[in-house]
């Protein structure tokens, strides 16, 4: 790990989904008045990541600008292709301004409460975590690790950071309390940021609770691809809350019943998710796990 006093520039990001206004409405607070998310020792950055599709209040225009970082091209047929080159060439580890962490903010209609996700196990971001957590108790912290994807999400730019995931809330709308839990989300990894570029900083070591990403399920589907069931109402908003075998997970129109097979108890996350249907995703699967930091 390359020691937390080398991050100079901090990069905050919100509208990346553009029917995800909370992180949009923060920006644009922030670029009116930053005074807020200013520390000592480095520089923070906001970006409005997708204009158009905030402006529209779509989620992308003509792809998922969020799985659209792994080799992007400047001259690419799409427009989210195109941004995320932009990106990269302003921030990104080569280009004109770079930055050493990436907060990148979305909600979700699922009942995530407030959560922060990682793609990789750096201690700096598992530090920053454990700060966060000690300060907002609330908090759930999700390893979503799986080497077998591209880096292809706006935080994974750099090593370090996260995305932060608030829910549940409509899109296109913004409910008060999660853009205040996750504004003071924001600044409790500021507020870390800051306090370990001090020549006095030194971390003590923790326990933080990690749900750690095993698979994800699809919903039923008939030969044609149709789904043909819906989230059982007993897994409904049970994000982050087990999930054992023989718990129900779907039923159909017709009032079947299908069960969780696994062999052990697992925690779901992203339930029902509105933006996963296209992805092929009802929900995720993850196991719980201490960890020391």
């Amino acid at each position: 790990m390359s020691s937390p006093t080398a991050v100079r520039r901090v990069l905050l990001a919100g509208g990346t989904h553009g029917n995800e206004w909370i992180g949009a409405w923060l920006v644009r607070k922030w670029q009116h008045d930053a005074r807020s998310i200013q520390r000592q020792g480095f520089d923070t950055a906001v970006l409005l990541a997708n204009p158009p599709a905030v402006e529209r209040g779509v989620r992308y225009l003509d792809q998922d600008l969020n799985r659209s970082f792994d080799d992007p091209r400047a001259d690419g047929a799409s427009w989210e292709e195109r941004r995320a080159r932009e990106i990269l060439e302003d921030f990104g580890a080569g280009g004109r301004t770079p930055v050493d962490v990436v907060l990148d903010l979305h909600t979700t209609t699922a009942n995530m409460g407030l959560s922060y996700i990682i793609t990789n196990l750096d201690p700096f971001n598992l530090r920053m975590a454990a700060w966060v957590a000690r300060r907002e108790p609330g908090l759930r912290v999700y390893a979503w690790i799986d080497e077998t994807l591209p880096k292809s999400a706006l935080s994974t730019i750099v090593p370090r950071g996260a995305t932060i995931e608030v829910g549940p809330t409509a899109n296109n709308v913004v409910r008060g309390d999660l853009l205040l839990g996750t504004e003071r989300v924001v600044g409790h990894c500021l507020d870390f940021i800051e306090a370990s570029a001090r020549d006095d900083w030194t971390p003590q070591p923790e326990k933080l609770e990690v749900f750690m990403h095993l698979r994800s399920y699809d919903y039923p589907r008939d030969a044609s691809g149709a789904v043909t069931a819906f989230v059982h109402p007993k897994l409904q908003d049970a994000d982050y809350q087990p999930l054992g075998p023989g718990d129900p997970i779907f039923q159909s129109l017709d009032g079947e019943t299908l069960f969780y097979e696994g062999e052990a108890p697992v925690y779901p996350v992203f339930v029902n998710e509105a933006a996963y249907y296209e992805k092929a995703i009802a929900f995720s699967v993850t196991r719980r796990e201490i960890l020391w930091v």
